[in-house]
């Protein structure tokens, strides 16, 4: 199989917010910044990653004005880009607050096993809960959910200001 262009997107964007975050741990930030992707530009799609093979995701902070971010991004295999282009990401300023951080993962949880993540079966019974119309007519799919506060996916994405992870999006 393939990695669908949706899910090369979600890997480079969570891999921003994850360069973000590691930017700003020795940076005396009271807690983690909320950002929200809020654009593509300039996206090239060479080719398809394959499943299984070895990625190496980069992203470097190339301009913007606060709190309007743009990085740029390439999906390389084998040192041979497939994917790359900018993406722009809104950056809230820092609370003032500090909360306390997740309780560790325990050590029954598998080794990618984050605190507060949903297993995958519950995640998946969570969105099959929360789908309210289904309808399938050829080649076209009709699906409306409605996702109550208490959805898996929100634990840690973030707290005190819930966002529909975007690997749910693409899942559901």
């Amino acid at each position: 199989g393939e990695i669908s262009p949706f899910g090369a997107v979600e890997m480079l964007a969570q891999t921003t917010a994850a360069a973000s975050a590691a930017r700003n741990a020795g940076a005396n930030t009271p807690q983690p910044q909320i950002g929200m992707l809020v654009g593509l530009s300039d996206f090239h799609f060479h080719r398809r990653p394959k499943i299984g093979e070895s990625l190496c995701l980069e992203v470097n902070e190339v301009g913007g004005v606060d709190p309007l971010h743009h990085f740029q991004t390439t999906l390389k295999v084998d040192e041979t880009i497939v994917i790359e282009g900018m993406l722009k990401v809104w950056i809230a300023a820092p609370k003032t607050s500090v909360s306390r951080p997740p309780a560790p993962a325990s050590s029954t949880d598998p080794p990618c096993q984050a605190a507060g993540v949903p297993r995958a079966g519950v995640l998946d019974r969570a969105i099959a809960e929360a789908l309210t119309h289904f309808q399938a007519d050829g080649d076209r799919v009709d699906a409306a959910f409605q996702f109550p506060s208490s959805f898996p996916a929100f634990n840690g994405h973030f707290p005190e200001s819930p966002i529909m992870p975007g690997v749910v999006i693409l899942q559901s």
